[in-house]
Order: structure tokens, then C-alpha cells, then sequence
């Protein structure tokens, strides 16, 4: 399920950019995993009211494979535009401002 997920949003992509899928070659990512003290997801618009002011981060100590499994639920961080941070647990308020920051960096570069 996990792979025709991906597919799909693969040709999602291709489609809405004109790339024909006959220059789509699969991609591959490789990372070393780190011994993290936490892990998570964050969202650069909140996904369930698509309010794009505001940073959604979900984190769990640890590795975040259970959370992005959804074996478990993280603690939930809501970040304004002015810094102001709702939501407490594994993440200071510092690290859940730069959690937000970089994935607004990550917005603006990929749109």
C-alpha cells in the first residue's frame, strides 16, 4: 500500500508539471539512521484546517517510525507566524520555533 501511495503521488506530480512518465525514474533514499532524542512530522499548513499561518508539528521521543506508522500518537505543536508555540511534551519551545522555521524554509523553496 505504502509504494502505490507514493506512486500515485509520483504521477500526481508528474501530471501536474507535464513531465511524461516515461522520463519518470524511480528514486531511491538512503540515510543512515541516527540514535535521535526526537522525531517527527511537521506540516507547514495546518492539515486540518489548512490555515497557513500556522506550523503543525507532531513529535514522539526517540525514532519517529511508530508515529509516521501510526503505532502512536506524538505530542502536538501548533507554531503562529509570530512565534507563539500551543502544545508541550518531548519539544522545548525553541525547538518546536525551529522545527517550524525550517519547514516554512522548505515551503518556500519547493512552493
Amino acid at each position: 500500500r505504502r509504494v502505490s501511495a507514493h506512486v500515485s503521488i509520483g504521477a500526481a506530480y508528474r501530471r501536474e508539471r507535464g513531465i511524461p512518465d516515461a522520463d519518470a525514474l524511480p528514486a531511491v533514499l538512503v540515510q543512515r539512521m541516527i540514535d535521535a532524542d526526537a522525531a517527527g512530522v511537521a506540516f507547514s499548513a495546518d492539515p486540518a484546517t489548512g490555515r497557513r499561518g500556522t506550523v503543525v508539528i507532531s513529535a514522539v521521543r526517540g525514532v519517529g517510525d511508530r508515529l509516521v506508522a501510526g503505532e502512536m500518537d506524538g505530542d502536538t505543536y501548533r507554531v503562529a507566524r509570530d512565534g507563539t508555540v500551543e502544545g508541550a511534551g518531548v519539544l522545548s519551545a525553541d525547538d518546536a520555533r525551529r522545527v517550524a522555521a525550517l519547514a516554512r524554509a522548505a515551503e518556500r523553496h519547493f512552493g
